[in-house]
C-alpha cells in the first residue's frame, strides 16, 4: 500500500381480425432489411488500433475491425439532427447478433460492447451532428480494462432495433474505463449540475491517464473488501514484512481505502472540476482534482492532494503496478 501523508420492451398491441397488424409488420420488415443492407454494405474496413474519426450520413454505416479480432463490426447512423444522433453498433451478420442502440448529443460519448455484453470494448463519441449527418470518433478499449457498458446503451436484436428506430431516446452518458481484475464496478459519481457538459467533463476525466489510474485503484480497493486477516498476515509474511503492532490487520484496515468516488463541480462556462476521493474507514481524502473544458474535451490542470499530496503520477502508477502484481484481495493493504 502506498504511503504519503499517512499509511496509506413493451410490445405494441396487435390489432386486426387475425390479431396481427400486417401493415406494421411490413414496415418493420422493410426497416430490418434496410438495417441489414446498410450494415453489410458499409464503407471499407479499417482496424481501430487507437482512434478512428469519420463523418457519415443517416441510413449509412461504417465498417471496422478491432485489434486481435477477425470479426467485422459496423456503426450505423439511424438518424441525426443538430441536437442529437442515434446509432446502432453491431457485429455482422446483424440478423443473428445483438445490436447496441444509443443516442448521443454533440460532445457526448458512451462505452459500447460490439458483442452485446460486458465488458465494453469501444468508445463512440459524437463530435458534432446536423441534419442527417454526424462526425464520429471511435476509440478502442482493451479487454483487460474491464470497462462497463454505459447504462444508456440498449441491447436489441435486429427486429427490436427496427421497431425502436423512431422511439429510442437516451441521454449523454459518462464514459467509464475501469482497469483491473475481479471487478468491473463503475466509479461512483455525483454530478452537481445538470446537462451534458458536466457528464462530458467526467467522461473526459475518466479517459485521461490520471482518471484511468484512479479507476485502476478503485478496482484494487474494491477487491480489498474481501481481504481477511489470515490472507493479510500470510501475504505480509511472504513479502518479508511484519504483520504485528502498527502493521497489524486491525490497524492497517482502518487507513486502507475501500473505494474511489468522483464528483463534478462547475467552475464557469464549460469548465468543470472533477474530484476523486479515497473512501477510508478513518476518513475520506480528496486526492486528485482535474480541471477540464468539456466543450473542447481538454485537460487544463491536475493537482494531487490529501493522501496523494507530494506524489507524482509516475510514483502512483508504479505503486499501483507493484500492488496489482500481488494478485490477491489484500493487494491494497501491502506496503
Amino acid at each position: 500500500m502506498l504511503k504519503a501523508a499517512g499509511h496509506m420492451g413493451h410490445q405494441a398491441p396487435v390489432h386486426g381480425r387475425s390479431g396481427l397488424n400486417w401493415p406494421a409488420i411490413a414496415i418493420v420488415a422493410i426497416v430490418i432489411i434496410a438495417i441489414v443492407y446498410f450494415f453489410v454494405s458499409g464503407s471499407g474496413i479499417k482496424t481501430v488500433t487507437s482512434t478512428y474519426n469519420f463523418s457519415m450520413s443517416s441510413s449509412n454505416s461504417v465498417n471496422f475491425r478491432l485489434p486481435g479480432s477477425n470479426s467485422t463490426y459496423s456503426v450505423y447512423l439511424a438518424s441525426a439532427s443538430p441536437a442529437s444522433a442515434t446509432f446502432y453498433v453491431g457485429k455482422e451478420p446483424v440478423l443473428i447478433n445483438r445490436i447496441s442502440v444509443f443516442t448521443l448529443t454533440p460532445g457526448g460519448s458512451v462505452n459500447v460492447s460490439t458483442d452485446g455484453s460486458d465488458p465494453a470494448n469501444l468508445v463512440v463519441k459524437l463530435h458534432s451532428s446536423g441534419t442527417n449527418t454526424a462526425s464520429v470518433e471511435l476509440l478502442h478499449i482493451p479487454t483487460d480494462f474491464n470497462a462497463r457498458v454505459s447504462s444508456s446503451v440498449t441491447f436489441l436484436n435486429s427486429s427490436q432495433a427496427a421497431a425502436a428506430s423512431t422511439t429510442v431516446t437516451t441521454t449523454v452518458a459518462t464514459t467509464t474505463v475501469g482497469v483491473g481484475q475481479g471487478s468491473t464496478t463503475a466509479p461512483t459519481t455525483t454530478v452537481s449540475s445538470s446537462g451534458g457538459s458536466a457528464a462530458q467533463a467526467l467522461a473526459d476525466a475518466n479517459l485521461t491517464a490520471y482518471g484511468t489510474l484512479m479507476n485502476n485503484y478503485k478496482v484494487l480497493y474494491n477487491n480489498g473488501k474481501q481481504c481477511t486477516p489470515g490472507l493479510y498476515n500470510s501475504t505480509m509474511q511472504s513479502k518479508g514484512f511484519s504483520y504485528a503492532g502498527p502493521n497489524s490487520y486491525a490497524n492497517i484496515s482502518m487507513v486502507t481505502p475501500t473505494d474511489v468516488t468522483s464528483s463534478v463541480a462547475k467552475v464557469s462556462g464549460s469548465t468543470y472540476n472533477v474530484t476523486y476521493v479515497l473512501v477510508k474507514p478513518s476518513g475520506n481524502s480528496n486526492v486528485l482534482v482535474l480541471k477540464l473544458d468539456s466543450s473542447s474535451n481538454t485537460l487544463i490542470t491536475y493537482k494531487y492532494g490529501g493522501d496523494f499530496s507530494g506524489l507524482t503520477y509516475g510514483q502512483l502508477n508504479q505503486s499501483y503496478a507493484t500492488e496489482a502484481q500481488i494478485g490477491n484481495n489484500c493487494a491494497a493493504y501491502i506496503p
